[in-house]
């Protein structure tokens, strides 16, 4: 298959790109600046701007399969919002414009529902709930994603926590947790924009596409080369937030861009990772 890859090289998009490489698919790795793309065999980088419209559909033009992986940014700005939804509304007029090829397009957690009937966003543990059953990695990997000091702190006080002997999943005590989770709470820019992203597919049936969004935890981890599936809600593990590693979702992706199994349907992958 010819599949196009957008944000390949992203956190998740290059793994994207690796793990359809490494099935001896022809992969375009396609990001605003190309030289940013790694270069490897059976991968093309082309330079292609996702807010331009004509510009990505030539881009996509000719495709089999196309899997946007583009992220907006990770810090709590207004635009990271605005450019999130912005991308959806662009990438499916893009899409249709290059002849419909099927779209895999990855969004986030705030999309998906939790056991409450609720979305993530809308649910009251949000957001406090979710940091506080975080690892002590997965807070320094959000810590070196965004920059924000208040993930490195948060880190220092769960491993503090876990080392007392008290629940492991105890409450923040820190001033500074307790200010940035309320900051979180109503400013979650990224989380909020693919929720509005959903919306933008949700109903439409013009083209072939499927909206995954990866589980709470997502992060650097083993390639255990397999995941369980779970459409619309949230994935747990023992009552908590599930998680997967980078290349385990990136096999999940390939699979849905090969196999189109979850078509017109919203849906999340898992592994034991946390």
């Amino acid at each position: 298959m010819k599949i196009a890859v957008i944000g390949a090289s992203g956190m998740t998009g290059a793994a994207i790109v690796d793990e359809l490489s490494n099935r001896r698919h022809q992969v375009s790795g396609i990001g605003r600046n190309a030289d940013k793309i790694a270069r490897r065999d059976g991968v093309t980088a082309i330079a292609a701007d996702i807010m331009n419209v004509r510009e990505m559909a030539t881009a996509l033009s000719g495709h089999d399969a196309v899997v946007c992986a583009y992220a907006a940014g990770h810090t709590l700005e207004l635009d990271v919002y605005k450019n999130t939804v912005e991308a959806a509304w662009r990438i499916k007029r893009a899409i249709k414009a290059a002849g419909s090829p099927y779209l895999v397009f990855l969004g986030g957690v705030g999309s998906l529902w939790t056991e409450g009937g609720e979305q993530v966003l809308d649910e009251p543990r949000w957001p406090a709930w979710y940091l506080e059953t975080a690892s002590p990695a997965y807070l320094r990997h959000l810590h070196a994603m965004t920059h924000i000091d208040a993930f490195e702190l948060m880190a220092a006080e769960r491993e503090s926590i876990i080392a007392s002997g008290d629940n492991p999943f105890a409450p923040f005590k820190s001033e500074v947790a307790h200010h940035f989770i309320a900051a979180m709470g109503t400013s979650h820019q990224l989380a909020q924009g693919c929720r509005a992203a959903w919306e933008i597919f949700a109903d439409d049936r013009s083209f072939e596409w499927t909206f995954v969004s990866p589980p709470w935890f997502l992060m650097y981890g083993p390639r255990t080369g397999s995941y369980e599936t779970v459409a619309d809600m949230l994935p747990l593990k023992g009552g908590t937030p599930a998680g997967i590693s980078v290349d385990d979702m990136a096999i999940a992706v390939a699979d849905e861009a090969e196999n189109h199994a979850f078509k017109y349907r919203h849906w999340s992958a898992m592994t034991d990772l946390r």
